[in-house]
């Protein structure tokens, strides 16, 4: 199934860069989408983005949102703190407490992908809306 992003919406937030920047996060997420049958799967894509940026990037953390129909985008950028790692989903193990983010982020949205331009990193993730 095709999607193609019509903007209805858009916002861009600078986040903090503590462990308070992904219920902010959450909140935009759920100011745009409002009016979604089902927000759900972006907040929660939206939420492992930043916490991946508050992790292991450096300041500022900037969230866009936009939003069509029956697709968003998500974008996150922050700076690139280890400048030899990249965005990447890793094989977490059934004890392991982290490093299950971006396993999620692929597995719910439509795409998703990452880029770095001068120093700072871009993951983006784009999530359409399903009836519950």
């Amino acid at each position: 199934m095709g999607y193609t992003l019509v903007m209805d919406a858009a916002i861009t937030r600078r986040l903090p860069a503590d462990s308070s920047a992904p219920g902010v996060a959450r909140h935009a997420v759920a100011e745009v989408l409002e009016g979604w049958a089902n927000p759900a799967d972006a907040i929660l894509v939206v939420s492992e983005l930043v916490t991946n940026a508050v992790v292991h990037g450096i300041t500022p953390i900037t969230l866009s949102v936009t939003r069509g129909p029956a697709l968003a985008r998500i974008t996150v950028t922050s700076g690139q703190a280890d400048l030899g790692s990249t965005p990447h989903a890793v094989d977490a193990g059934p004890d392991d407490l982290r490093g299950r983010g971006l396993a999620i982020v692929a597995a719910i949205s439509v795409t998703w992908n990452w880029s770095v331009t001068d120093g700072l990193v871009t993951t983006w993730a784009e999530v359409a809306d399903s009836p519950t």
